[in-house]
């Protein structure tokens, strides 16, 4: 009975259960079943309450399908692979389909198409492929800086996925080779990169001459030195992985080969061709001790390959040496590469210690069986050897098709950039910010202009939304206010007329001299609003220049024909810049007002205009159109200062000074240079800056001074950190004394006469040069000048005492460790240098004095004898110096 009570009850609660879901079932689907009775409903109203429930829930049921589509993440399987695009050595790349939806998003419209990397293929692929995604993490954080650096943005990345190719029916494309489709479906896990499609050239495939490779060299340090800045290197810059965009910039596709601090260096799969020496030694206690080092060697190697490989010459490889894996003769320690760093080593010289850890060194020499001595003092030579050979090395003064039309300076420069940064030890090398401002990447001049204004320009984005299309109303709106200028703004840029300097400047209207507030005949005076900002010309320490256009109305009130052409400095920034303008404001209006014709006469190029300091109407946008031929940063300085100083000069067709060609051009060049400093000193006026980006030549041979904002008054602080050191005579080359005086100047004519003998020893004796920082070392009391001021004094003798002001005087002799009586009785001595070894006379061609007499060289040394002196007490003034045999022809 126990049990039979039990199974009723248990039935009993199973039945009210049922009933109580039947009940839910029926109120949520509006379901009748069969065992509960209807209520007493018209059947309309059942038919009406149903079909506005379906409709409801149909109704619901699309807006859910539709709206999560645009808040989902991308994900593998949205993707739809395409056709196979190349490999490297850790990725297969394709191109890639991605939804709609995705490409819809605000932040993605910028791109068009796309790629992905995909790494597959033992773990040692996954690892450097999730280790790029960090890195490109990294280098994107901040946007405005990784698009100026051209960085290729990651836009998704996958980090060790589950392989859908093998786990799936997902399609390889029959594009892919047959042996990366087996690599694909091999791995269970996979990493994949999607990043913009961008149409990129190798570099050797669009560079035509050293300007091209100077630029695009030039954007690939700008990139290391911002990668470097953030501890990251690179370790692969070779052509197949560094591209060149429409620019001429550098752009670096693949950041999977760096190495952190500290990781073992060495590693088998590496290109052999661009790896520093201590790259190349096969062993796994040698640790990367420097962030830079690999990637500036791996620059001197490209700089080097682009500009001799067209003549099928190269460093130093494993091909040129004879050293292939196949070789027999091989080294047990080192089985590809013994041979080629024993080369490396042998040519390049210099020290063979090399940091392996924070504590340890290695030495080289004698792993290489060579003597450490006999290396230490071996003198550069470029390891550049034939292709197509063995031990076939590529002589430096053959013609390369890549260096035609390159000036001997240009050759020179070159050479010292590579002997700069391709040193035996990477603690030697120097960190692509030291490299950025090695002379070879200087803009070169030609002319009035620079190369190509792009070479220094930071492409970096423009800070205000929609600045294209606000900057195109404006150059409408100035282009009504100048009907004479149109369209045609670049075709005449490109087709300038050369117009002869003493015409010109007998043809600038009296009214318009510098510093001239008077008006013109209708009364209206020239304002900055009525220029308009032409083609970027270029840029010195203090200005900005560019072509400017003037109003017509001003050329048809001065009887002036358009056909001559105008530039405008521009003198932005803080407080120091608009001093700087100012001055050379006042210096031109001395000089190019006093007298009209002793200016003309020395080629004193008059300010037609001069806007001293006034509040910068370039921050008005609607006002002024800055072109877009302005590098950025230039372009957000003139509208970020907030005075602005501009004159307004004419455009000249000037020359560089190494286009001098014989003895006697020399003998001119100076003389003229001479005359214009005695007429500039004569008004108490000096120059301070007589290098070659300031002084140029024209038509007849004669010197024209461009800028005279660096001069310095009588009893002025003559240092200047920002100043050019391998003109600077002695007395500017110290900070201070060493009870911290001051040095001033007593002379208005001394640093000037040094500076012309500079520019003569320049001209006369290259390939040699006056001995300069760059090859001078340092010294902590004196970082930059020490060794190079020692080396001057000790060659060039006499007077160590220097006058620093104030009836005082300083003896250089007690501050540079030398011995005043010896420096005294020591007679005189260029100190010319070829790189970093001392001029050989006898066994050195100076092409420019071919031609030149016994006596004519005497009188030459005679003339630099009388000018190169220690003391700028004993240095002669311009005058004097013209009265000297060498002036006389």
């Amino acid at each position: 009975m126990s049990r039979l009570r039990y199974f009723l009850l248990f039935g009993t609660l199973v039945l009210l259960v049922g009933v109580q879901i039947a009940i839910v079932v029926t109120k949520t689907f509006d379901i009748v079943p069969p065992f509960i009775s209807q209520p007493d409903l018209k059947e309309e109203s059942v038919a009406a309450s149903s079909k506005a429930r379906q409709t409801l829930l149909q109704s619901t049921t699309t807006a859910k399908s539709m709206a999560p589509e645009k808040r989902r993440e991308l994900t593998f399987d949205d993707l739809e692979i395409g056709k196979f695009v190349g490999n490297g050595a850790i990725n297969l790349v394709a191109h890639v389909q991605l939804p709609d939806w995705w490409k819809q998003q605000p932040q993605q419209t910028k791109y068009d198409s796309f790629v992905v990397k995909l790494a597959a293929g033992g773990w040692w692929r996954i690892s450097q492929g999730i280790r790029e995604c960090e890195v490109l993490d990294r280098l994107s954080e901040h946007k405005r800086l990784a698009t100026k650096h051209n960085i290729v943005p990651a836009l998704v990345c996958f980090r060790g996925i589950r392989n859908p190719f093998r786990f799936s029916n997902a399609t390889i494309p029959p594009s892919f080779p047959e042996k990366y489709q087996k690599r694909l479906r091999k791995e269970p896990k996979l990493v994949a990169i999607i990043v913009p499609y961008l149409k990129l050239d190798k570099p050797s495939s669009w560079v035509e001459d050293l300007a091209d490779i100077r630029v695009f060299i030039k954007s690939l340090l700008k990139i290391l030195e911002y990668s470097h800045s953030m501890g990251i290197n690179n370790f692969d810059l070779s052509q197949s992985n560094v591209k060149i965009n429409n620019d001429g910039k550098a752009v670096v596709l693949d950041w999977n080969a760096n190495k952190e601090q500290g990781q073992e260096i060495y590693d088998e799969t590496a290109n052999t061709w661009i790896t520093a020496p201590e790259g190349l030694v096969e062993r796994e206690d040698i640790l990367q001790t420097s962030v830079s080092a690999m990637d500036i060697w791996g620059v001197g190697v490209m700089l080097a390959n682009m500009v001799y490989g067209p003549s099928d010459c190269s460093l130093v490889n494993l091909r040129s040496v004879g050293a292939h894996p196949s070789q027999k003769k091989r080294r047990k320690e080192f089985p590809r590469n013994y041979e080629l760093l024993r080369t490396m080593v042998l040519d390049i010289g210099g020290e063979t210690r090399i940091p392996i850890s924070k504590r340890k060194t290695m030495d080289l020499a004698p792993i290489l069986d060579l003597n450490r001595t006999d290396v230490l003092n071996r003198q550069f030579q470029l390891p550049l050897y034939s292709a197509k050979g063995v031990y076939v090395r590529c002589p430096l003064d053959q013609e390369y098709e890549m260096l035609k039309g390159a000036t001997q300076l240009e050759r020179e420069m070159l050479v010292s950039f590579l002997q700069t940064a391709m040193k035996i030890s990477p603690a030697e090398r120097p960190q692509a910010t030291d490299l950025l401002r090695h002379p070879f990447l200087a803009p070169r001049t030609t002319k009035f202009s620079t190369e190509e204004s792009e070479e220094d320009a930071d492409d970096e984005e423009s800070e205000e939304d929609g600045g294209d299309s606000e900057e195109s109303e404006s150059q409408e709106i100035n282009t009504n206010d100048h009907p004479s200028m149109e369209a045609e703004e670049e075709s005449n840029d490109n087709a300038e007329s050369s117009v002869d300097l003493a015409e010109l400047l007998a043809n600038v209207p009296h009214s318009l001299r510098a510093g001239s507030n008077e008006t013109v005949a209708t009364g209206r005076e020239l304002t900055f609003d009525d220029l308009k900002l032409g083609k970027f010309i270029g840029n010195g320490a203090i200005n900005i220049v560019s072509r400017v256009h003037l109003p017509q109305w001003w050329y048809e009130q001065h009887n002036i024909t358009t056909k001559q052409k105008f530039a405008i400095k521009m003198a932005a920034g803080d407080s120091w810049y608009t001093d700087q303008g100012d001055r050379e404001c006042e210096v031109l209006e001395i000089l190019a007002s006093s007298n009209r014709t002793e200016a003309l006469e020395h080629n004193i190029i008059p300010a037609v205009s001069c806007f001293r300091s006034f509040p910068n109407s370039l921050r008005n946008a609607s006002k002024h159109y800055i072109p877009k031929s302005f590098p950025t940063h230039y372009a957000k300085r003139l509208r970020k200062a907030e005075n602005l100083v501009a004159i307004v000069v004419p455009y000249l067709d000037l020359d560089y000074t190494q286009r001098i060609k014989t003895f006697q051009g020399i003998r001119v060049f100076i003389r003229s240079l001479l005359q214009v400093l005695e007429y500039s000193h004569s008004m108490g006026i000096n120059n301070f800056d007589l290098s070659d980006s300031n002084v140029y030549m024209d038509d007849y041979g004669k010197a024209v001074v461009m800028d005279w904002n660096a001069n310095k008054k009588q009893e002025q602080e003559i240092f200047d950190s920002t100043a050019n050191l391998w003109v600077t005579a002695p007395e500017g080359m110290i900070e201070h004394g060493p009870n911290g005086e001051i040095i001033r100047q007593t002379s208005i004519s001394a640093m000037d006469v040094w500076s012309l003998g500079i520019m003569l020893v320049s001209l006369a004796y290259r390939p040699c040069s006056w001995v300069n920082p760059v090859v001078q070392a340092k010294r902590p009391t004196y970082p930059r000048n020490y060794n190079l001021l020692r080396e001057t004094v000790r060659s060039v003798g006499g007077e160590t005492r220097i006058p620093i002001g104030g009836n005082q005087t300083l003896d250089l002799a007690s501050l540079l460790d030398v011995n005043r009586t010896e420096i005294l009785e020591k007679e005189f001595e260029m100190p010319l240098f070829q790189k970093e070894v001392k001029c050989d006379f006898h066994n050195t061609t100076f092409r420019r004095l071919e031609g030149a007499t016994e006596q004519d060289l005497d009188q030459m040394h005679s003339f630099l004898k009388s000018v190169m002196k220690i003391s700028p007490a004993e240095r002669p003034d311009a005058s004097t110096l013209l009265q000297h045999q060498f002036m006389k022809f």
